[in-house]
């Protein structure tokens, strides 16, 4: 590793560590304080936008709103108007988006832009790019919240277990990953990370982590429990003190199982790369804690209208507080969740994500009575396919008219005969109540389901939505 680059590493990770004991601070705040450091931080950044994003002057001058407007008058932002005035979005003139993308067809690591700038890639679900720039300052910051959150157990695995082994962080290992990057500068002289590629196959994956004997695991949802199941047959034997996953829903079979395999029941991480390490879950109680000191979030309905607590919504809003590289007010993602309606009694001011579940992309769409048309959300078909020990994995996949659900079983032909029974006549119930008429039901039963680039496993697919997008 060069010198020079090393050193700025360095020089992150230190600011990020000074960033770390102000903003842990923030966690024994009232929700008064917490509000008033949101408005002062809005205020600032949409101050900023305004003098320096040519982008975000000319819409708020349009819509009538200026730094002392309230949130909820803002404009909202999507992914494809983002990328459509890239070069007027963010404010140092000399990003473009043409050599921003040049920069990252030849990234091969953590690699800075001009000396300054962190640069990632993201497609999400809906496979719109989105390119996400972030200052060396605002990049200490990315730092602090992933220690903040213990997204990849660092907190456990630099404090008590110091010295104790490395965490294995199994992610799409690509350069423009902000997970990667970051990952990179805290174990900024190779000590403290083995990094393993989701791709790669689970016997595979085993036999790297059986030699390596990680105590920390970190990665996606379904392929953590994957390894679960390698675990709990004996061929992965490893005892990690810390398993953290994110990346994806986890159900709770999937916990189930994580526990079953190492006795460690693992946190969920939540983020974004537009807002790397936003939260994670809480110890006494269900839910993922949002750092609402970084950023806004916003839980929306299919009108744009927020909903209550307790209830889902079609989409979030965010507001990152601290990228003024490249502002985003306001912006759109496809999320479902719904927030905790009460405080919680860990005594964060930060509010907790009660519910995450999936993207509105993963929503069916049914027929329903008179011609119109029926929606059912994510967390019914989970619900349908929760409580089944022998039901290691399963897949619900909509095409026109049919319904096909995929299913990995334990237990032979007698525990599948049983689930596929059950399920059938659970999900007709589901769907009746909903008054969506039932379509074609087929069942059909896998060795293992297909992981998506990546190393995800998506349990809820929708072909049609696909097909309309």
């Amino acid at each position: 590793m060069r010198l020079g680059y090393a050193w700025k590493r360095l020089q992150d990770k230190l600011r990020a560590a000074r960033l770390l004991r102000s903003y842990a601070a923030h966690s024994r705040w009232s929700p008064d304080e917490l509000k008033r450091h949101q408005r002062e931080r809005l205020r600032a950044l949409l101050a900023h936008a305004l003098e320096k994003s040519p982008f975000y002057a000319e819409l708020y001058r349009k819509s009538g709103v200026d730094a002392d407007s309230p949130l909820e008058d803002l404009p909202v932002v999507d992914k494809k108007t983002l990328m459509a005035n890239f070069d007027r979005v963010v404010t140092d003139p000399g990003l473009k988006l043409a050599e921003l993308r040049a920069h990252l067809a030849r990234l091969e690591r953590d690699e800075y832009y001009r000396g300054e700038y962190r640069v990632f890639s993201s497609s999400g679900t809906t496979g719109h790019e989105g390119i996400f720039v972030y200052g060396r300052e605002e990049w200490s910051l990315v730092l602090a919240a992933r220690l903040l959150t213990g997204s990849l157990g660092e907190r456990a695995l630099f404090g008590p277990l110091a010295g104790g082994g490395r965490t294995a962080l199994i992610v799409a290992h690509r350069a423009s990953s902000a997970s990667v990057a970051s990952a990179a500068t805290l174990d900024v002289f190779g000590s403290r990370y083995l990094f393993l590629d989701a791709a790669l196959r689970v016997d595979e994956l085993a036999a790297r982590l059986n030699a390596a004997r990680p105590r920390g695991l970190v990665g996606g949802s379904s392929l953590i429990a994957l390894l679960a199941e390698e675990q709990l047959a004996g061929r992965l034997r490893i005892a990690p003190r810390v398993v953290v996953v994110g990346a994806e829903l986890a159900t709770e079979n999937m916990k189930r199982r994580i526990l079953d395999a190492w006795g460690v029941r693992p946190s969920e991480a939540f983020g974004m790369t537009e807002c790397p390490s936003f939260g994670l879950s809480c110890a006494a109680e269900p839910g993922i804690h949002v750092r609402e000191d970084l950023g806004i979030l916003e839980v929306v309905g299919a009108d744009g209208a927020p909903v209550p607590d307790g209830t889902p919504g079609r989409r979030i809003l965010l507001t990152n507080l601290y990228n003024r590289t490249q502002p985003l007010i306001r912006y759109e993602i496809s999320d479902v969740v719904a927030m905790a309606p009460d405080p919680c009694p860990c005594g964060s001011p930060f509010r907790r994500i009660a519910e995450l579940s999936g993207r509105s992309e993963d929503v069916f769409v049914l027929p329903g009575p008179d011609g119109r048309t029926v929606s059912i959300p994510p967390a019914q078909l989970r619900a349908v396919a929760g409580g089944f020990p022998r039901l290691v994995q399963y897949q619900f996949v909509q095409d026109e008219g049919a319904l096909v659900v995929l299913l990995v079983v334990s237990g032979g032909r007698d525990a599948e005969r049983e689930i596929a029974e059950t399920l059938r006549a659970r999900l007709n119930g589901m769907l009746l109540a909903h008054g969506a008429a039932v379509p074609e039901l087929s069942f059909r039963f896998v060795a293992q389901l297909e992981r998506e680039p990546g190393g995800k496993i998506k349990l809820i697919k929708s072909n049609v939505a696909a097909a309309r997008r």
